[in-house]
């Protein structure tokens, strides 16, 4: 049997005979019939026709896809992914769609509102918690009028900080309300970020190690609960999976590097200490922070030898503040993997097509982008200049992988399905299938071995919803 392009055979071979059960009759003469008792094996071979039927219309175009599985779509479907988002009609398809975290900070979550009242009555030790009041947001957050300096925005988030989430019972509290909000938006893969020495202390005899196995343990029980108390009838569409990066920081001045030198140690210690891709585990590092001529990426070359002959990979912060020639460094002289914000990229055609080439990873974050550097929104984007407006658009035009993230989810007020809708309204004619395309960049992207991001994108692409 034949079905277009398709072979039926494998398709019927998945036809379990209890599900079309058959009956013996006979007819006016005597003569005995076995028939199908019902009328749904003749519906599922109508079924099978027509999703052949399908496959074939788009076979020329099926590489142009993001997922395969999209090809037995009907051709009205199809047609609605490939036009323009509408950031309000779409925001149900947007929050029901799965979706990929690769670029969000622990310590950026929870920093306002009943979420920070949450973790601070969490603490093991309360009367040790330091009496921090909550950052004033600036007016109409989280779209002010004016964008703000990167060292402002960070201290947004200095309720929750590294003072209070010192504190074991905080930090865990921290991690199950972030594990529960990653959940309750359809994010099926994420990588936390996390600086464990940070929240080490003398005062509660916790050593950074203690610290990344809290955080990482947390997380584990998270997975490990949602798995338990699933129906072994529905699959786990929004189970979470978390890996975990840690930072190395630069600074504007001071002996970061000995910091630097300590989170690297502990990524490679961490790394061969969890080996199992199934569970919780570090799988890289992010060199962060202070961004200009002085800390681009090869000043850094001889500290990150070990992560790369560990196998850890590296992703590095490089164009957010800095101009192109930060991420070039980033690039070609410490081999990073994926690039955080890489807003300068466009400065440089011939290293964007060099970066698309290579299939780095770029992780954008609409909202962080917004309240730091500001980008025009729908009504002025058209009578801006074009080296002025958010690039992704344009990245995803020149072959880039574009992946679109959160980065601190308390500080910008902004889930990742509010990233998605933001990056529509930065970039007017964004294309529902451009959505789907960038949650197949991060798929691909993922510091995960190929097997897993295999299973990972199947099981993605089972779970995208039809309009």
């Amino acid at each position: 049997i034949r079905l277009g392009p398709e072979s039926g055979w494998p398709q019927l071979r998945n036809a379990h005979p209890p599900e079309y059960p058959l009956e013996t009759v006979r007819d006016a003469d005597g003569v005995r019939w076995v028939r199908a008792a019902d009328l749904r094996f003749g519906e599922r071979l109508g079924e099978l026709v027509e999703r052949s039927q399908r496959i074939a219309a788009v076979w020329p175009q099926l590489d142009q896809l993001p997922f395969a599985d999209l090809a037995t779509w009907s051709q009205a479907d199809l047609d609605w992914l490939h036009a323009p988002v509408d950031p309000r009609a779409d925001r149900s398809w947007a929050e029901a769609l799965p979706k990929v975290e690769l670029h969000c900070h622990l310590g950026g979550f929870a920093t306002h509102g009943t979420d920070l009242a949450e973790i601070r009555a969490a603490a093991d030790t309360p009367g040790c918690l330091p009496q921090l009041a909550e950052p004033v947001l600036p007016p109409l957050w989280p779209e002010p009028r004016q964008p703000m300096p990167l060292e402002a925005y960070v201290k947004l988030g200095d309720a929750t900080g590294s003072a209070l989430l010192k504190d074991a019972g905080c930090l865990r509290r921290q991690c199950q309300l972030l594990y529960q909000h990653l959940c309750g938006h359809r994010v099926r893969y994420a990588e936390i970020r996390c600086s464990p020495a940070n929240y080490a202390s003398e005062q509660h005899h916790r050593s950074p190690w203690q610290v990344l196995c809290d955080i990482r343990d947390q997380f584990q029980a998270c997975m490990n609960q949602v798995a338990a108390e699933a129906s072994p009838h529905s699959p786990l569409h929004w189970r979470c999976h978390v890996n975990l990066i840690l930072i190395a920081t630069r600074k504007q001045a001071g002996d970061y590097r000995t910091a630097i030198a300590r989170h690297l140690a502990l990524a490679v210690t961490a790394a061969e200490h969890w080996t199992d891709p199934q569970s919780c585990r570090v799988v890289g590092v992010d060199l962060a922070g202070y961004e200009d001529v002085t800390t681009r990426a090869h000043y850094f070359r001889e500290e990150f030898t070990a992560v790369h002959r560990c196998g850890l990979a590296l992703t590095v912060h490089a164009g957010e503040n800095d101009d192109a020639e930060g991420i070039w460094r980033a690039v070609f002289d410490l081999n990073a993997r994926r690039l955080g914000h890489a807003l300068s990229l466009a400065q440089s055609p011939e290293l964007l097509r060099s970066v698309a080439d290579r299939g780095i990873g770029l992780e954008m974050c609409p909202y962080a982008n917004l309240q730091i550097r500001g980008f025009p929104l729908e009504a002025n984007v058209h009578s801006t200049p074009e080296k002025l407006r958010y690039p992704l658009l344009r990245y995803l035009q020149a072959g880039a992988r574009v992946t679109v993230n959160t980065d601190n989810i308390g500080i910008s007020a902004a889930s990742l399905t509010d990233n998605l809708l933001l990056a529509a309204r930065l970039c007017p004619g964004l294309r529902r299938l451009d959505w789907l395309r960038i949650q197949r960049h991060a798929l691909e992207t993922a510091f995960l071995p190929a097997p897993q991001r295999a299973d990972l994108a199947a099981a993605y692409a089972a779970a995208i919803p039809r309009p």
